[in-house]
Protein backbone atom coordinates (compact mmCIF):
# COMPACT_ATOMS: atom_id res chain seq x y z
CA UNK A 1 0.00 0.00 0.00
CA UNK A 2 1.44 3.32 -1.03
CA UNK A 3 1.34 6.40 1.18
CA UNK A 4 -1.06 8.13 -1.21
CA UNK A 5 -3.44 5.13 -1.11
CA UNK A 6 -3.39 5.18 2.68
CA UNK A 7 -4.17 8.90 2.67
CA UNK A 8 -7.12 8.37 0.31
CA UNK A 9 -8.38 5.52 2.51
CA UNK A 10 -8.12 7.77 5.56
CA UNK A 11 -10.16 10.44 3.79
CA UNK A 12 -12.84 7.89 2.85
CA UNK A 13 -12.97 6.61 6.43
CA UNK A 14 -12.97 10.10 7.89
CA UNK A 15 -9.95 9.45 10.11
CA UNK A 16 -6.33 10.51 10.25
CA UNK A 17 -3.62 8.67 8.31
CA UNK A 18 -2.28 7.19 11.56
CA UNK A 19 -5.71 5.84 12.56
CA UNK A 20 -6.29 4.44 9.07
CA UNK A 21 -3.00 2.55 9.27
CA UNK A 22 -3.97 1.23 12.71
CA UNK A 23 -7.37 0.02 11.43
CA UNK A 24 -5.81 -1.66 8.38
CA UNK A 25 -3.24 -3.36 10.63
CA UNK A 26 -5.93 -4.67 13.00
CA UNK A 27 -7.98 -6.04 10.07
CA UNK A 28 -4.87 -7.69 8.63
CA UNK A 29 -3.95 -9.34 11.94
CA UNK A 30 -7.58 -10.46 12.47
CA UNK A 31 -7.68 -12.02 9.02
CA UNK A 32 -4.31 -13.73 9.39
CA UNK A 33 -5.28 -15.26 12.74
CA UNK A 34 -8.52 -16.81 11.40
CA UNK A 35 -6.80 -17.92 8.19
CA UNK A 36 -4.07 -19.70 10.18
CA UNK A 37 -6.53 -21.32 12.57
CA UNK A 38 -8.89 -22.61 9.87
CA UNK A 39 -6.05 -23.93 7.70
CA UNK A 40 -4.56 -25.68 10.72
CA UNK A 41 -7.85 -27.41 11.53
CA UNK A 42 -8.49 -28.36 7.89
CA UNK A 43 -5.01 -29.86 7.65
CA UNK A 44 -5.53 -31.80 10.89
CA UNK A 45 -8.72 -33.25 9.38
CA UNK A 46 -6.86 -33.99 6.13
CA UNK A 47 -9.67 -32.11 4.37
CA UNK A 48 -8.01 -31.16 1.07
CA UNK A 49 -11.05 -29.47 -0.48
CA UNK A 50 -11.69 -27.16 2.48
CA UNK A 51 -7.97 -26.47 2.85
CA UNK A 52 -7.81 -25.33 -0.78
CA UNK A 53 -10.97 -23.22 -0.53
CA UNK A 54 -9.80 -21.57 2.68
CA UNK A 55 -6.34 -20.96 1.25
CA UNK A 56 -7.69 -19.22 -1.86
CA UNK A 57 -10.73 -17.37 -0.47
CA UNK A 58 -9.99 -14.13 1.34
CA UNK A 59 -13.07 -13.12 3.32
CA UNK A 60 -11.49 -11.32 6.33
CA UNK A 61 -12.02 -14.41 8.45
CA UNK A 62 -15.73 -14.94 7.83
CA UNK A 63 -15.44 -18.18 5.83
CA UNK A 64 -12.68 -19.35 8.17
CA UNK A 65 -14.87 -18.85 11.25
CA UNK A 66 -17.79 -20.58 9.53
CA UNK A 67 -15.60 -23.63 8.84
CA UNK A 68 -14.31 -23.73 12.40
CA UNK A 69 -17.62 -23.26 14.20
CA UNK A 70 -20.06 -24.93 11.80
CA UNK A 71 -18.10 -27.81 10.26
CA UNK A 72 -15.46 -28.63 12.88
CA UNK A 73 -16.36 -29.66 16.40
CA UNK A 74 -14.08 -28.88 19.36
CA UNK A 75 -12.85 -31.97 21.19
CA UNK A 76 -10.84 -32.32 24.40
CA UNK A 77 -7.47 -31.28 22.97
CA UNK A 78 -7.97 -31.39 19.20
CA UNK A 79 -10.77 -30.66 16.79
CA UNK A 80 -12.54 -33.72 15.48
CA UNK A 81 -14.12 -34.00 12.05
CA UNK A 82 -17.90 -33.78 12.02
CA UNK A 83 -20.10 -35.33 9.36
CA UNK A 84 -21.63 -32.34 7.57
CA UNK A 85 -24.84 -34.19 6.77
CA UNK A 86 -25.48 -34.99 10.43
CA UNK A 87 -24.60 -31.44 11.47
CA UNK A 88 -27.08 -29.86 9.06
CA UNK A 89 -29.99 -32.19 9.97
Amino acid sequence: MQLNDLHQLAILMGVSDKNALFIVTIILLWSLYWKWRSLWIASEHKDKVWFTVLLIANTVGILDMAYIYLLAKPGDEEYEAVDVKNRLE
